[in-house]
């Protein structure tokens, strides 16, 4: 009979053993942050517990983009515990609507893969109308000049810290050191490609903005110089 209770024991704890499993959980899996400034950095901490009988192990968190970090506390989470994931995106040369993922892979045997989202809408605060010039031909030692539209989009002032351009040919005139919320203000661009040179003028201007964030925005020139 004693040998009969042992090998019962026995096989009640493999069985106990064998049906002892991880559980992952998480309160949720999605952050939308809303409107966001381009250049602002967002923050948010998720939750994930262990719910099953055994130990849960994580073995790689992983994001779909560079401009998202995540951050694990415990890679080990005992039955009944908990770990935080740190997630935090930089919204640095985004616009509109941008969709992030990270990825954590555990041993739960029912969801080996959770998948968490993170949203936002970002907004540039100093908008350019149209954010890139084609010229055309022009014809060699003419100026020739164009306009464009600075539109604060923020709540609050727009300081230009610095104008400049990449190439010789190119220049920003008439343009504000500052913009108020919602203003409007048209600026000239001016090329005037040399006698000498490439048939081809490529070149940028630059702006280095203050508002919420401090940005550098890019507006492209090009134009095919005829001689």
């Amino acid at each position: 009979m004693r040998f009969i209770f042992v090998v019962v024991i026995l096989l009640w704890c493999c069985v106990a053993t064998s049906f002892a499993a991880p559980e992952l959980a998480v309160d949720s899996s999605l952050i939308d942050w809303g409107s966001v400034y381009s250049g602002e950095k967002r923050e948010h901490l998720f939750i994930l517990k262990n719910v099953g009988d055994g130990p849960l192990e994580i073995k790689q968190v992983k994001s779909s983009c560079g401009c998202t970090a995540a951050v694990l506390s415990s890679k080990i989470i005992p039955s009944g515990g908990r770990s935080e994931l740190r997630v935090r995106f930089n919204s640095k040369n985004f616009r509109g609507h941008v969709s992030k993922k990270v990825y954590v892979v555990s041993d739960d045997p029912q969801q080996p893969k959770k998948v968490f989202t993170l949203r936002a809408s970002v907004i540039s605060e100093l908008e350019v109308r149209p954010s890139r010039l084609s010229l055309g031909a022009i014809g060699a030692g003419k100026a020739v000049e164009r306009t464009v539209t600075f539109v604060n989009r923020s709540d609050i002032a727009i300081n230009l810290k610095a104008v400049r351009s990449t190439s010789r040919s190119v220049s920003l005139s008439n343009y504000p050191e500052s913009l108020l919320p919602g203003q409007e203000v048209l600026v000239t661009v001016t090329v005037h490609p040399t006698s000498t040179g490439k048939s081809v003028l490529n070149g940028y201007l630059l702006i280095d903005a203050q508002g919420h964030t401090r940005n550098q925005l890019r507006i492209p020139v090009m134009a095919k110089v005829v001689r």
